[in-house]
């Protein structure tokens, strides 16, 4: 890809413009927000598997936590949206702060295991604290995102709400990466050993990214309690967690652009393969691990290739 600012600026332009032709069409919409809220969810993730190269399935726990906090502060507390959404965030990235102290002790399979668990504590304790979380009832009436006497209840106003944090996490992490932090943590995937003695602080780094990218799970499980309006712990299991990777898996890992493509087409590819009925699962898997195995960088991975004239060698070339 020769300009990665063209690139996603021919996709910021699609993304402004891609709800017009359906402002009627309220499940056209539904899936469009949905599309922007699971990106957010997958630049999160990004930042600890495609930065790091950790695999974490705990991130469905910091959506759960992000969710409930956001409308615990605006039912309960009394507070704006804006002040509910920055309060779940902090609450999810200070989850992460001490989910990643234990967890990013061990490696392999055993900081897999422990995310993972993570992830189910958070869904059993939104299931049997009812008194606050009103367990498998659920929390009815979340109110709509309010900023003064402007209120956000339609769902196209909603989709411009999430694409705007969505916008502002992606240039965060942009700037992150191509920061000396951000260096830092690309440089650990590679080799922690060796980036600890280019006088990177691997621990301090890991736990970092870890908290930063618990911290925009968080926004994103915010916007999902305003928008659904109902939130119930049956929603933040594991499949979240697990829908979140593929996302990344598929888009590229390591690549923000990746991360929306790769959110975008596993909101829609399952809806658009509805028809099939009992077809559709099997053809929607076997389509992903068909990905998966011939495509390891992903589908921007392949477009960056194709986009490469043959036999350039492009040291450094910048990940859209």
């Amino acid at each position: 890809m020769r300009s990665p600012r063209l690139v996603w600026s021919v996709t910021a332009a699609l993304a402004l413009l891609l709800p017009l032709p359906f402002a009627r069409s309220d499940y056209v919409l539904f899936l469009l927000v949905m599309c922007a809220n699971h990106a957010l969810l997958a630049v999160s993730l990004n930042v600890v598997f495609g930065y790091l190269g950790l695999i974490a399935l705990g991130h469905a726990g910091f959506y759960g936590i992000g969710a409930y906090v956001s409308a615990a502060l605006t039912m309960w507390a009394g507070l704006p949206f804006a002040l509910a959404l920055l309060g779940a965030a902090l609450a999810a990235a200070l989850s992460g702060l001490a989910l990643a102290i234990p967890a990013l002790r061990v490696r392999g399979h055993y900081f897999v295991l422990i995310t993972l668990g993570f992830g189910e504590i958070v869904r059993l304790i939104l299931l049997n604290w009812k008194s606050v979380t009103r367990g498998t009832d659920g929390v009815v009436g979340v109110p709509a995102p309010a900023f003064g006497p402007l209120t956000i209840s339609s769902k196209m106003g909603f989709y411009y709400l999430t694409l705007l944090v969505a916008v502002l996490a992606i240039l965060l992490t942009e700037r992150l990466r191509r920061s000396k932090f951000g260096r830092a943590l690309i440089a650990i995937r590679g080799s922690e050993m060796a980036a600890a003695t280019s006088g990177v602080d691997p621990a301090l780094a890991k736990l970092l990214a870890f908290t930063f990218s618990a911290w925009i799970a968080g926004s994103a499980g915010s916007l999902y309690a305003h928008f659904y309006t109902f939130i119930s712990p049956e929603v933040f299991t594991i499949d979240i967690s697990v829908a979140a990777l593929l996302m990344v898996l598929l888009g590229g890992a390591g690549s923000n652009l990746g991360a929306v493509v790769g959110a975008g087409l596993l909101t829609l590819l399952p809806e658009a393969l509805r028809f099939l009925k009992e077809l559709y699962l099997i053809l929607y898997g076997a389509g992903i691990v068909l990905v998966m195995v011939f495509m390891p960088d992903g589908l921007v991975g392949i477009a960056r290739r194709l986009g490469r004239p043959r036999g350039a060698v492009r040291a450094g070339e910048a990940v859209p």
